[in-house]
């Protein structure tokens, strides 16, 4: 069964664009990071997607570090992602 991960995806600290009440007690940055890692370092791992609405990032810094943070095997995996209603209107980096 697939995870959608991007109600998870809030940065460790409050930006601008991005607040999550949870992100300190349940240190969603590091923790989505950790377990994509963990699951990406298996061969039987072949594809990840994060469906919608991911970020809410409009000035790329909380998207950049994330992606960043990635291990190079979970970037050499094959990822697809379904752009939300708020990323065609809200998007600055484009």
């Amino acid at each position: 069964m697939p995870v959608n991960v991007s109600h998870y995806l809030c940065r460790s600290l409050y930006t601008e664009w991005i607040i999550c009440l949870y992100a300190r007690s349940l240190d969603t940055f590091n923790h989505t990071i950790e377990l994509l890692n963990a699951m990406n370092a298996h061969d039987d791992m072949h594809y990840f997607q994060i469906l919608g609405d991911n970020f809410y990032d409009q000035e790329g810094s909380a998207t950049s570090s994330w992606f960043q943070a990635l291990s190079l095997q979970s970037k050499n995996k094959l990822f697809a992602t379904v752009p939300g209603t708020f990323h065609h209107v809200y998007s600055r980096n484009t």
